[in-house]
């Protein structure tokens, strides 16, 4: 699993180490990134286990990159990639004092995209805006 994570985040870092570009209109419309978080798997059992089964259920990892790309000044297109390793499944005891272990969805992968459209104009409202606004009325 090291690896996995290791050779994921290599092979982002090489895809967004960007340096400045002249071309303004291709740095305004697409931007890149990544998300990392961490996921719970809670599997349960509609019925009864049997007595030498139990459910395990733990902390796993989501690795994930994304693209913004503006299609015009108020259409945005986000596309999104998610990689979860989860960590859940079913231990048994066999007769002969062996375990089982069954990972249930040990890997899974989102594909999704987003839509956004941006309905007005868009104001600079940040706290810095404000705050240099506010000194230099006083």
């Amino acid at each position: 699993m090291r690896k996995l994570v290791l050779t994921a985040t290599l092979a982002f870092c090489a895809f967004v180490v960007f340096a400045q570009s002249e071309n303004k209109d291709i740095d305004s419309k697409l931007r890149f990134g990544f998300n990392l978080g961490a996921n719970y798997s809670f599997l349960q059992s509609k019925e009864p286990l049997p007595s030498n089964a139990e459910i395990y259920n733990g902390i796993g990892v989501k690795l994930g990159v994304f693209m913004d790309y503006s299609i015009s000044k108020n259409f945005l297109f986000s596309p999104k990639t998610e990689l979860a390793l989860n960590k859940s499944g079913v231990e048994t005891s066999n007769n002969d004092n062996s375990i089982s272990n069954y990972k249930v969805f040990p890997i899974s992968l989102d594909i999704m995209t987003h839509f956004v459209y941006k309905i007005g104009e868009r104001k600079n409202n940040s706290i810095y805006s404000c705050w240099t606004k506010f000194q230099t009325t006083t």
